[in-house]
């Protein structure tokens, strides 16, 4: 058979097994390692004071990741994604979900997982949510009061021309 793979055979029997013990969740070792060389360059471009961006971070928030995601795609696309070679979520994803659905049920572990794969989102983006909800927040307050002193001044100007054309 032909491999089809750019890095190999080597490389097709790595996708074969991260496919195997993570499902379309491998992809985000992939993801992880762009985010890490991203953060890691643009750390060194930017202001120094700036808190340098933790690998030990981005590694803990990967795992969180790869422990988790798995879990949820196995809970919610099991017949979905039936043509992974161990089903949605991989052998990773089947183990863990059926502890969680035994001990704190399906809803439980749909939620526990959303919130651990929000947590390692968290790590390897290194975000803080606060100064992203700030931020968010100030752009709408930005567009909103723009929207509002634009609305105004349009106000202004029709009713001066208005008040003129009435004299």
């Amino acid at each position: 058979t032909e491999v089809h793979n750019l890095g190999g055979v080597i490389g097709a029997y790595f996708s074969d097994v991260l496919y195997y013990f993570f499902g379309l969740s491998a992809w985000w070792l992939i993801v992880a390692a762009l985010i890490c060389l991203i953060k890691t360059f643009r750390t060194l471009a930017d202001d120094p004071s700036k808190s340098p961006y933790s690998f030990g971070f981005c590694l803990l928030g990967t795992l969180s990741l790869l422990v988790s995601s798995p879990v949820l795609e196995r809970t919610l696309w099991h017949q979905s994604l039936a043509w992974l070679p161990q089903g949605a979520g991989g052998g990773m994803g089947s183990s863990i979900a059926l502890l969680l659905e035994q001990s704190i049920g399906t809803s439980g572990g749909i939620l526990f997982s959303f919130v651990m794969s929000l947590i390692g989102f968290s790590l390897v983006m290194q975000i803080s949510w606060l100064d992203l909800i700030e931020t968010v927040g100030e752009k709408v307050e930005s567009i909103f009061l723009g929207s509002s002193k634009v609305a105004s001044n349009e106000s202004e100007k029709l009713s001066s021309a208005f008040l003129s054309v009435r004299s």
